[in-house]
């Protein structure tokens, strides 16, 4: 029993030394799976790529706890929101007026309200749906404190239930089906720190494992799609980005390349994110598309990460003032 608490353990505190490798690999697959969105597809295995989102998920819950219990619930906030929310403004500028809306439309842009289909048009569900996680986070937090495991089975339980019975776009199916894991990474950060006997330890983790693989299993057997029963693979992709962490110490340069990667996924993501808005504006060839994808990815992800430097120096200098 305490070898294998050790063995959880060290998979544990890779998730803190290596966050930025598994970040870099998270943001792969994501664009990757994005290839799919004009028809490229490299390998039939990254239409499943999307999980890496899951994996960000997963982190943003864990990483969320420790900010939340350094800082003030108003500096918790504060740090959140300058986070996400600078690139998230731009993008939704460029997005409104490429969309062409109205003074009110994009004012419903800016404020996310377009998630809730409250005017505006679509801008990019993702960032709206991390900062509406992290102003529920709190609920969440005192909520794994609590009750723990008992929690997360009844969160996976309402998201199913709500998926199944309740009429939602797909953005909002995107993010109510990777809340599950949100609060799996805030109850791991409760397992990791506080003082619970290894005997208990060893029951979350597996317990978690087994989800995990059983939700795989259906997948593969009876090729099951949708969001809950496909992201709540997330743990076994946890422990294959593990195993792939070990054998990539071997390639220190190439660890390395995707740390850097991770450390930058966000304004990654954001490029992205705005270079398939754009090429749905021109129409191409798949091998067109393919490397005007890469080419403007690749340009535009400086730009936001120039960006969100200047935004958040000038911020600095207005405190300080």
């Amino acid at each position: 029993m305490i070898a294998n608490n050790v063995k959880f353990d060290a998979i544990s505190n890779s998730f803190l030394s290596n966050r930025d490798f598994y970040y870099g690999l998270s943001i792969i697959l994501v664009l990757l799976y994005h290839t799919n969105c004009f028809g490229y597809k490299p390998l039939p295995l990254f239409s499943y790529g999307y999980l890496g989102v899951d994996v960000f998920m997963f982190f943003s819950g864990l990483g969320c706890c420790y900010s939340f219990e350094k800082y003030s619930l108003i500096e918790f906030y504060r740090r959140r929101v300058k986070r996400i929310y600078p690139i998230y403004f731009s993008f939704s500028v460029i997005v409104s007026i490429l969309g062409g809306v109205s003074y009110i439309g994009w004012i419903c842009d800016l404020f996310g309200l377009w998630f809730f289909n409250i005017g505006g048009i679509y801008v990019e569900w993702y960032m709206v749906g991390i900062l509406l996680l992290y102003f529920l986070f709190p609920i969440f937090y005192y909520l794994a404190f609590y009750i723990g495991l008992i929690g997360y089975i009844a969160i996976i339980v309402t998201s199913l239930l709500l998926l199944s019975y309740v009429d939602l776009d797909w953005w909002q199916k995107a993010l109510l089906g990777r809340i599950p894991m949100f609060y799996l990474g805030i109850t791991w950060f409760f397992v990791r720190t506080k003082n619970i006997n290894s005997e208990n330890k060893n029951k979350f983790y597996i317990f978690s494992y087994i989800i995990s693989f059983i939700s795989l299993i259906f997948i593969l057997i009876k090729g099951i799609k949708g969001f809950i029963s496909i992201d709540m693979t997330t743990p076994f992709i946890l422990i294959v980005f593990f195993f792939l962490q070990s054998v990539f110490k071997r390639v220190p340069r190439l660890q390395r390349f995707i740390s850097l990667l991770g450390k930058y996924s966000f304004q990654l993501f954001a490029a992205n994110a705005l270079t398939l808005y754009l090429l749905n504006y021109k129409s191409m060839g798949v091998m067109e598309s393919f490397v005007v994808y890469a080419l403007f990815t690749i340009l535009l992800t400086p730009c936001f990460v120039y960006y969100e430097k200047v935004i958040n120096n000038f911020v600095m200098r207005k405190r300080v003032v």
